[in-house]
């Protein structure tokens, strides 16, 4: 099998979903230790969701692209909730948010590098039909 490799905006999109995951698996800890409650846990699940969408992504999963634009998205949603507050930080984060979902959705390297090939589709093709059994070949038929 030939393994595609991916482009650099996908490696640095990917490595940015993952180490904002991590932050939000040790935000999970932490307030898990200070704050007995479940939100705590909710931190962490959400942040092993996000690495586990972000190393897949790395890896060329094309569930991966679309998991990651909808992750993303959720994101730019925090950002406007914070900015909506009166924190001026959040346009900082609907813009960066903003620049990782168009190179996800238009970039052409992101779409050459997810594209179904050929390869994919005989594979594909092959692995659905059912394997003969010894005695269907002719030769085995008297």
């Amino acid at each position: 099998m030939i393994m595609k490799k991916a482009p650099k905006v996908v490696k640095i999109i990917s490595f940015l979903i993952m180490l904002g995951s991590a932050f939000t698996i040790g935000l999970g800890i932490l307030l898990s230790l200070i704050v007995p409650d479940i939100i705590g846990i909710f931190f962490i699940i959400w942040g092993v969701f996000g690495s586990y969408i972000g190393y897949n992504l790395w890896r060329l999963k094309r569930w991966a692209r679309i998991a990651s634009i909808i992750l993303i998205i959720f994101g730019i949603v925090g950002e406007i909730f914070i900015f909506a507050q009166g924190n001026p930080i959040g346009i900082f984060g609907i813009i960066f948010w903003g620049i990782m979902v168009f190179f996800l959705l238009f970039s052409n390297d992101v779409e050459e590098a997810f594209r179904k090939d050929e390869a994919d589709y005989y594979r594909e093709e092959y692995n659905k039909k059912p394997l003969k059994k010894y005695s269907d070949f002719k030769f085995m038929k008297k």
